[in-house]
């Protein structure tokens, strides 16, 4: 596979990398530049260069988002070992395979760095690898700044050099939008503040001699306002506590405190200069600070809470105030299941309590659970299932369409199987996934026909009506999926190839027992499966680096990315073979993978010259008849030799724009839904604007 530092895709991921082991901006500089002079011939040479040169630097701590919880995030992950800091760094953060990984960190280290960052969050592994994924998408915005030439020869003054790093940090970012984001925003802190444009700042952060202008400013909120503010989120934590029968400790482990928490400890130190550079509405910082230390509150008044927020917001019907309210409840939610899970299991451990003793020894936290629509269901193995539901629960929810009643019935089985997660999984923990799998995704299902019900309706208004939690639960199935099919724990050993005996009996159960019959769960096994056995029973380079789409049909390709890592072109390994399988079965082979394949394989198959092939995975208006398509093919040269996730980038009314960085100039392409299924759009000049000649970085 091409690999070369000078590439965007791999500068920027030096520097995210830099930025998560704590290194400083002047020794990401001086970093940078070592590795422009003595450039890494792969990847895993960029990564060990990296921590060799880091290894021996003092870590710092700067700030790289407005919110407050990637903030401590980020601080925290700084607190960990170099060691274990650079596992969680490089398992969380970069699409590594497992074999690759351990030539970089003990597998160990990933283990234990997870465990002790956990600790530091008082939160648990699930918790804590959840947050890291939403960290994630803050480190993917950090880019690597330019070098100049006289910095490599040496040729450049201090004080030059001082005032290029300091222009280098003025960059505006994204703002979130629409009536969800916007109500999340409110009450969770979710979008970002706005920063300021170039010009805006720049006269203020630089001068023209390069020397900074300094000014003392006060802080956006009084010391009465402060105190105010912490005595409130005090008397809820204190309140939360005696409703869910609790000590103050656990609550203060709760996300809900835990989120507050961070950000009052965030805006005690805004200054009012910062926050109109910053944030420009301090009303609305305010206003976030109040709504954040509301949330602390007992769960079904949150979700209460959030269907008022949302009439007063954007008003509609039933199930638009549901679709809002339930997918803000959704994280949440899981958050008090937890944390009645792990009390419930520390009692058990530590006094051998039967059902019987452990509710006649407390049963006022048995009393509070049901009067917070919290059930507990106890297994033959002395294993307890906490979940909402009973009669205080359905009578509390009411005002809910009852599908979205069902889907936080069935929080527990999303957010609470952390065992998944482990390396050391059992066959008993394994089989348990595909029961959970197959009724989230009966219920995923029922949720997207809803939402076409909506659509195809006679008194359906001109907006389309996109529900939110079906996108969520679809998600969180593609993830649960994925841990069946594709993560590393699948193998007997670290560095083995083959599939572990368990997987593979979850695998043939899946296949072989009726329950399972017609469903996307034995598809997307069984094409697994499929490649594998092609492979002689090994796993293939590249395993998993094709997107999976389960509810292809229904999902938007704009709103779910899916998986997809670095891959090279002509494709090899995994990719190849599920080419092979698209040119020889065609469309149905495509059923359950991300839209954004058919560029991949469009790519792949103009560079191998199957014209065939590239011409079936087209459409359009434009597109002339194959003979045509071949002869203009043939004059143009294509060698794309890797090729970056492909990103979406705009859409409109049946078309969908991905974008995707190559060398230095980007690529950009419209997938099109034609005859029931995604085709690139052919236009006349979108062969000669992908010829590359020689050069694979000419585009």
């Amino acid at each position: 596979m091409h690999f070369s530092i000078e590439e965007p895709y791999w500068k920027n991921k030096a520097e995210q990398f830099m930025i998560q082991l704590g290194m400083s901006e002047e020794s990401r500089r001086e970093i940078q530049i070592i590795l422009m002079k003595n450039q890494p011939e792969d990847a895993i040479q960029l990564y060990k260069k990296i921590l060799n040169e880091a290894s021996v630097r003092q870590p710092s701590v700067e700030e790289i988002s407005p919110h407050a919880d990637d903030q401590e995030l980020h601080a925290e992950l700084q607190r960990l070992p170099f060691e274990l800091r650079a596992a969680v760094a490089l398992s969380s953060f970069h699409q590594i395979e497992n074999n690759r990984l351990e030539q970089l960190v003990d597998s160990g280290d990933v283990q234990e760095g997870l465990r002790q960052l956990a600790d530091q969050l008082k939160i648990d592994n699930m918790q804590t690898r959840k947050l890291l994924q939403y960290l994630a998408h803050t480190y993917e915005k950090k880019e690597m700044s330019e070098i100049e030439t006289e910095e490599l020869t040496g040729k450049a003054g201090p004080e030059e050099i001082e005032v290029r790093k300091k222009r280098s940090l003025i960059k505006p970012l994204a703002v979130a939008a629409g009536a969800v984001a916007a109500l999340s925003a409110a009450m969770l802190l979710l979008s970002d503040p706005v920063s300021p444009t170039e010009d805006q700042s720049s006269g203020d952060q630089v001068e023209e001699e390069g020397e900074e202008e300094t000014q003392k400013a006060e802080p956006i909120f009084s010391d009465e306002e402060i105190d105010e503010l912490k005595e409130t989120l005090k008397q809820n934590k204190e309140q939360l506590s005696q409703t869910l029968s609790l000590p103050e400790e656990e609550i203060n482990m709760m996300m809900v405190s835990h989120q507050a928490e961070a950000h009052l400890s965030y805006i005690e130190r805004l200054t009012t200069a910062d926050s109109e550079h910053a944030h420009g509405n301090v009303s609305s910082l305010k206003d976030s600070a109040v709504n954040m230390i509301d949330m602390v509150r007992p769960p079904l008044k949150i979700l209460k809470a959030a269907y008022d927020e949302a009439n007063e917001m954007i008003g509609y019907d039933e199930i638009d105030l549901s679709d809002v309210s339930v997918s803000i409840f959704m994280h949440i939610g899981s958050d008090f299941l937890t944390v009645y899970q792990n009390k419930l299991e520390q009692l058990i451990t530590a006094h051998q309590y039967t059902e019987e003793q452990l509710k006649e020894n407390h049963p006022d936290l048995f009393k509070s659970m049901t009067e917070n629509g919290i059930e507990v269901r106890f297994e033959e193995d002395d294993q307890v299932t906490v979940e909402f539901g009973g009669e205080r629960f359905i009578d509390e929810t009411e005002f809910l369409h009852p599908y979205y009643r069902d889907a936080i019935a069935s929080i527990h089985e999303q957010y609470l199987f952390g065992d998944f997660y482990s390396e050391d999984q059992n066959e008993e923990v394994l089989m348990e996934m595909p029961k959970i799998l197959l009724r989230l995704e009966s219920q995923i299902v029922k949720f997207y026909e809803l939402e076409k019900d909506l659509n195809d309706s006679e008194d359906a208004d001109s907006r389309y009506r996109m529900l939110q939690v079906p996108s969520t639960l679809s998600m969180n199935y593609t993830e649960m999926l994925m841990l069946l099919t594709a993560q590393s724990s699948m193998y007997d050993g670290s560095s083995s190839d083959e599939i572990s005996e368990k997987h593979l009996t979850v695998w043939n159960h899946i296949l072989q027992e009726s329950e399972y019959e017609g469903t996307r769960l034995r598809s997307i096994i069984s094409m697994q499966k499929e490649v594998f056995e092609e492979n002689d029973s090994d796993r293939p380079d590249g395993w998993g680096s094709i997107a999976l789409s389960p509810f292809k049909e229904f999902t938007n390709p704009m709103n779910f990315r899916g998986r997809q890592m670095l891959v090279s072109m002509p494709l090899e390994g995994y990719a190849l073979q599920l080419y092979n399988k698209y040119a020889a079965e065609g469309n149905d082979s495509l059923k359950y993978l991300h839209p954004k394949t058919s560029i991949l394989y469009f790519l792949n198959a103009l560079q191998q010259g199957d014209y065939e092939t590239a011409y079936s995975l087209m459409g359009g208006e434009e597109l002339p008849v194959f003979e045509d398509f071949v002869s203009e093919a043939k004059q143009q040269e294509f060698n794309f030799d890797q090729m970056v996730d492909l990103v979406p980038s705009s859409s409109q009314v049946g078309e969908f724009d991905f974008q995707n960085q190559h060398g230095n100039q980007s690529m950009n392409f419209t997938l099109i839904k034609e005859d029931e299924r995604f085709a690139v759009k052919y236009n006349a000049r979108l062969l000669e604007g992908l010829s590359t000649g020689d050069d694979p970085d000419a585009l």
